[in-house]
């Protein structure tokens, strides 16, 4: 009875948070460039994945319990001002909620030193296309590049890495640090696991 009564606690807990809650960040086109225009549509289609991970309830839980050091703000006095040592996973969402609505420019460029690059509360991200596909031949490019700006934003909301040395055991599985303690990190590779298992699904995306 009693441990019945437990997963009856934890489903409403998990069911509520962040329910009836959307994320529609739109593309800034005036300040958006691509290396070639014929990725214009692919560019479209990745901000309306994005939308599309970051409010379904199944991401959204995978951090009602989460908690990450509070050394991924980027800026030093945020880090003071966290009376905490975590940021939770809730408080991680309720920053994204406060943004929910934002405007955001994609610059796509063919290739870089990372997947992509992005500064904090600068409304603009750059996307490196090829390193992109070869990171992630198994997805449409599209879905790929959506990977990549889901775990691109968290920079623009103001969470850095503490470093961008990774220990993974494979091309298929994170750094398990890095998966605890980053949380940009742990948000490209849930983005990731999450749309690889739509793509098996064929799950409709909304605005696609």
């Amino acid at each position: 009875m009693k441990y019945n009564l437990l997963l009856a606690l934890l489903f409403l807990s998990l069911s509520g948070f962040g329910q009836g809650k959307t994320v529609h960040i739109t593309l800034d086109k005036a300040r958006s460039r691509y290396f070639d225009p014929q990725y214009t549509a692919c560019v479209d289609s990745a901000l309306a994945i994005m939308n599309a991970v970051f409010s379904s309830a199944e991401f959204q839980t995978r951090y009602a319990d989460a908690s990450f050091p509070k050394i991924n703000y980027c800026d030093e006095q945020a880090r003071e001002n966290q009376a905490s040592d975590f940021i939770t996973g809730p408080q991680m969402y309720s920053t994204l909620f406060q943004a929910a609505q934002a405007s955001w420019a994609v610059k796509l460029k063919r290739r870089g030193p990372a997947l992509g690059s992005t500064l904090p509360h600068t409304g603009i991200t750059t996307a490196y296309y090829k390193n992109i596909r070869a990171d992630m031949p198994e997805l449409p490019r599209a879905y790929a590049l959506a990977v990549n700006l889901c775990h691109e934003y968290m920079h623009e909301l103001e969470y850095c890495h503490r470093s961008n040395r990774f220990n993974e055991p494979d091309a298929a599985h994170p750094d398990p640090e890095g998966y605890q303690k980053d949380i940009a990190y742990r948000v490209g590779w849930d983005a990731f696991y999450q749309l690889v298992e739509w793509v098996k699904q064929g799950k409709p995306i909304p605005d696609l």
